[in-house]
């Protein structure tokens, strides 16, 4: 046999040697494989058979569980479930770690791997994921996270379910559903914008109703929230809104958290003590209000130096260093005791702060520390502490009712707190008070409201505007006058009606209201037992009404609650009297009770006296008497044509053209032999006898008597200045000279000396030691002038210096000028000596004792900027 032949037998021999296997490989072909075979195929009832036949067969079966993961996972099988899918994928992971080697290297041949269940694995996640993403909602995701613990999509899982469950919670949008959201989602990405929103929606609904309760309560149970502060500044706003201290005092000692709020509340208490002149509590009192009471204490004079202003104190220590381009012009003559102040910086505190920055003119203090600033184009308001009350120019500011700031801006006006709280919108023609009752205007009706309605405006409550009237009228403290058209009333400060409207003209008197219905008056509400009594008029004086009727006219007596005369023909008052006429007498009846009568033709005339008057009289039989008002005694008669008292128990009474005085006896002090007896001081009386001039001395009695040629002065209360022969000179009560007549002009300065002028020059004369103490002075400015000490600055030859009355010499006389940058009665010394070949200014600042305190040297244009004109 060939070798070709022999090849030939040998391939045809292995084709059915691999047949055969094959075959026989045919016949004996796995259920997993046939599972396998018919998915391909879209067998779906036949493939799970072969599946759980496997599965029977073998209950540790990666490959038939593998299988069945996948007969899950097509999407074409009628059964197709994701959720199944992945379990027989989990379990098949565990079956195939339960194997040895052997049986790993046999499924290899399947195949199947670690990597293939891996695979099937991630595909089912992500068939899973889409299938959460497809139902986006957060149980969806939540299912997912929650069974899908392996999936590579986890983190963008949990960014999805976080964001769709904030959605959810933005749907329904209470701090509720964020609380909720915050608690589930700690971690989520969303967590700062849902902390955000819950406490806005959290605080909006704690305080949704802006009330002092709400924002209080709020306060306390949230203190973390980050509205914590504005809540703060609701409770200062709205509890101090009163403008009253005890309120700010109450503010200060509650809540101490926010030093802002805590610094401002004691800055308006503060003002607010001050205005009412209360002690100023110790709570208010800050570091920084004990340095401004400090600074307070004394006034300020302005100094210059290096171009710059600053100012000193009454002691001359620098209290603002020179810092200040300009300053207001009015500062430069000292006496700066302003709480604030305008210079170059703007508005300046007594503490140096500038509250205001910018160009103001001029400033008005309206009270409770309210500043109104007025601009070239613009005013506004401010508080001395420096904040604004209101943000935007205004035209017109006041306080109203001493509780709130009133602010016209558009011709509207507005009201706000003394914090700067708008309690009132701009929507008003006018805003302002009659005492305890706010009245707002609109289109010329007049809306009352009482402070307490205004006050609880600020916590939310709406204003009422039932009292509506054409026209408002304070009668008193209490009362107010209300017109609507032809009616009239009256309310009280609690806005309660006491005389309803009416047709009718009120009239309040010092008994109570009067009101006239057709020409006829009667008594409102006070006087029971007249008040359904009409009159033609009632007229009331101290402790009576006279009450007019055609010939019968009554006197009421308001005390004892009765008329004690009636039947008059007619009844007038004055002085504290009450006189009447009754057919042909007249009763003249005192405020005692007392009663006199005298025939109707008496005339009852009232003296004349430095004040009230005390006595009248009455002519009978050529003398005329004189009665007390008061008591109706009795005090003495005289004949005189006229008379007048002068205090003192004294009379001047006149009879033919001649005048004397008398006591309250009737005796005589001085005879009726004068010209003229004219009042020259509280206790004395000048004296015209002859053209010759006396004075008399209506306590002491005592007479100087007319021998001189003008009228006589007291110098002091033993001596008086007399003027004889063409001078003036200086006698005793008892008339004796004790200096010449030698001067010209008299002037009191102490005691025991006297300005006294010579020719053109003054100097200063000590009269008991008949001896000039000061001398060759041209003219003089008394600065103080009081009964304990005189200062003069005094311009003697060319030069000025200061004298005191009790101190002599304080400023020796060489200085070319001499002002008082102080007080009167604690001076302080602005001094000035020009060297002329320099032109330069040498200012030397002294105390109120002549004590150098600051000493500066100007140019003259720096001398002209810093001196007082």
């Amino acid at each position: 046999m060939s070798n070709s032949h022999r090849l030939v037998r040998i391939n045809v021999a292995l084709f059915l040697f691999l047949f055969l296997v094959s075959l026989l490989s045919e016949a004996q072909i796995s259920p997993e494989r046939a599972a396998q075979a018919r998915i391909q195929k879209g067998k779906w009832a036949k493939a799970e058979k072969s599946i759980k036949k496997a599965i029977r067969k073998d209950s540790i079966n990666p490959e038939a569980k593998f299988v069945y993961a996948q007969w899950y996972f097509e999407s074409t099988n009628p059964d197709f479930q994701i959720d199944s899918a992945y379990q027989y994928a989990m379990v098949s992971m565990t079956d195939y770690g339960l194997e040895d080697l052997k049986q790993r290297d046999r499924m290899e041949r399947f195949p199947l791997d670690s990597s293939i269940l891996l695979s099937l694995r991630a595909r089912i996640d992500s068939a899973a994921f889409e299938r959460a993403k497809i139902i986006n909602t957060e149980l969806a995701y939540q299912k997912f996270l929650d069974k899908f613990i392996y999936a590579s999509q986890k983190e963008n899982a949990i960014e999805l379910r976080d964001e769709v469950a904030f959605l959810d919670a933005l749907k329904m949008n209470t701090y509720q559903s964020f609380d909720q959201y915050l608690k589930k989602y700690p971690e989520s990405h969303r967590t700062v914008e849902a902390k955000s929103r819950y406490e806005k929606l959290l605080f909006e609904d704690k305080t949704g109703d802006r009330k002092l309760k709400s924002y209080v309560s709020f306060y306390k149970n949230y203190p973390n929230s980050p509205y914590r502060a504005e809540v703060h500044q609701q409770i200062f706003e709205i509890s101090t809104a009163s403008g009253e201290l005890k309120d700010y005092l109450n503010f200060i000692s509650t809540y101490k958290e926010d030093l802002k709020a805590l610094k401002k509340a004691k800055d308006i208490a503060y003002h607010i003590a001050r205005q009412q002149g209360e002690v100023l509590p110790k709570l208010i009192l800050s570091d920084s209000l004990k340095l401004i009471i400090q600074l307070q204490e004394s006034y300020w004079v302005p100094f210059l130096k290096n171009d710059r202003f600053g100012f000193i104190n009454e002691s001359g220590r620098e209290i603002i260093s020179p810092r200040f381009k300009e300053i207001d012009q009015e500062y430069l003559c000292g006496n700066v005791t302003a709480d604030v102040m305008i210079t170059s910086e703007g508005v300046v505190s007594r503490g140096g702060d500038v509250i205001f920055k910018g160009q103001i003119e001029s400033i008005d203090d309206l009270g409770f520390g309210i500043l109104l600033l007025h601009g070239k184009s613009c005013n506004q308001v401010i508080h001395k502490s420096g904040f604004k009350i209101d943000d935007n120019c205004i035209e017109d500011t006041r306080i109203v009712a001493e509780h709130f700031v009133a602010i016209q801006k558009n011709k509207k006006w507005s009201l706000y707190s003394f914090a700067g709280k708008k309690l009132i919108d701009n929507s008003y023609d006018d805003i302002r008070s009659e005492e305890e009752i706010i009245v707002l205007t609109r289109r010329d009706k007049k809306i009352l409201n009482t402070v307490e309605q205004v006050i609880r405006a600020a916590d939310s409550n709406l204003l009422p505007e039932n009292m509506v009237f054409d026209e408002v009228r304070k009668l008193s403290s209490e009362k107010v006058l209300v017109k609507n058209g032809p009616l009239e009333g009256v309310v009280n400060s609690e806005l309660e009606f006491e005389i309803p409207l009416d047709r009718q003209i009120l009239t309040l008197t010092s008994f109570g209201f009067t009101k006239r219905v057709l020409n006829k008056v009667s008594t409102v509400g006070s006087l029971k037992e007249l008040d359904n009594a009409e009159f033609n008029d009632i007229r009331p004086y101290l402790n009576w009404l006279g009450l007019y009727r055609p010939l019968n006219i009554k006197l009421y007596h308001l005390p004892s609650a009765k008329i004690i005369e009636e039947g008059l023909d007619s009844l007038w008052f004055a002085n504290r009297l009450a006189m009447a006429l009754k057919r042909d007498s007249l009763k003249v009846i005192f405020g005692s009770g007392r009663k006199m009568v005298f025939p109707s033709n008496t005339n009852v005339t009232f003296v004349k006296s430095p004040d009230s008057v005390r006595y009248f009289y009455l002519e009978e039989k050529g003398n005329k008497q004189l009665y007390d008002v008061d008591t109706g005694l009795k005090r003495f008669a005289l004949e005189f044509d006229k008379i007048e008292e002068l205090g003192y128990g004294v009379f001047l009474i006149e009879h033919k053209g001649k005048k004397g005085l008398v006591n309250l006896e009737g005796k005589p002090l001085l005879p009726i032999e004068y010209e003229a007896i004219v009042r020259s001081g509280l206790e004395t009386v000048s004296l015209l006898k002859e053209k010759k001039f006396g004075i008399y001395d209506l306590l002491s009695r005592k007479l100087v008597k007319a021998n001189y040629e003008r009228n006589l002065t007291f110098f002091n209360d033993s001596l008086l200045v007399a003027y004889k022969d063409g001078f003036y000179g200086f006698i005793t009560r008892e008339s004796d000279p004790i200096s010449t007549f030698e001067f010209d002009e008299v002037r009191p300065w102490s005691d025991s000396s006297a300005f006294v002028k010579k020719g053109f020059r003054w100097m200063i004369y000590n009269i008991y030691e008949k001896k000039i103490t000061s001398s060759s002075i041209k003219d003089y400015q008394i600065i103080k002038d009081s009964k304990e000490e005189k200062i003069a600055i005094v311009h003697q030859e060319n030069e000025y210096g200061v004298l005191s009355s009790t101190k002599g010499v304080i400023i020796p006389s060489t200085f070319s000028d001499v002002l008082n940058l102080g007080t009167p009665e604690k001076p302080l010394y602005f001094t000035e000596k020009n060297v002329e070949e320099a032109d330069i200014f040498v200012v030397i600042y002294y105390d109120e004792k002549g004590v150098q305190i600051r000493r500066e040297i100007y140019e003259a244009e720096e001398y002209d900027r810093i001196y007082c004109r």
